[in-house]
């Protein structure tokens, strides 16, 4: 029992680490278009609003969400919705 807590443990601290080391990743334009995402709430305007492509706004987002390790927006055919935190 003692060593199957101990693993949880070193698990959870692996994670956190990894997490933080993440986080670190994040640079303010990530956070300069995730404003303007939820502005816009549209993928393309949000483009605009940061200077940047279509194609590299959506390689953004998917990035910035593995680095939190899920979804940010809900996206659809009429744009995209925060999701809950």
């Amino acid at each position: 029992m003692r060593s199957n807590a101990k693993n949880v443990r070193l698990h959870i601290i692996g994670v956190m680490k990894t997490t933080l080391t993440r986080l670190r990743e994040l640079k303010l334009r990530h956070l300069h278009f995730l404003v303007a995402l939820a502005e816009e709430r549209h993928l393309g305007r949000a483009a605009i609003a940061v200077h940047i492509t279509q194609p590299a706004a959506s390689r953004m987002l998917i990035d910035v969400e593995r680095t939190f390790g899920r979804p940010l927006f809900d996206r659809g055919r009429h744009g995209v919705l925060p999701l809950p935190g």
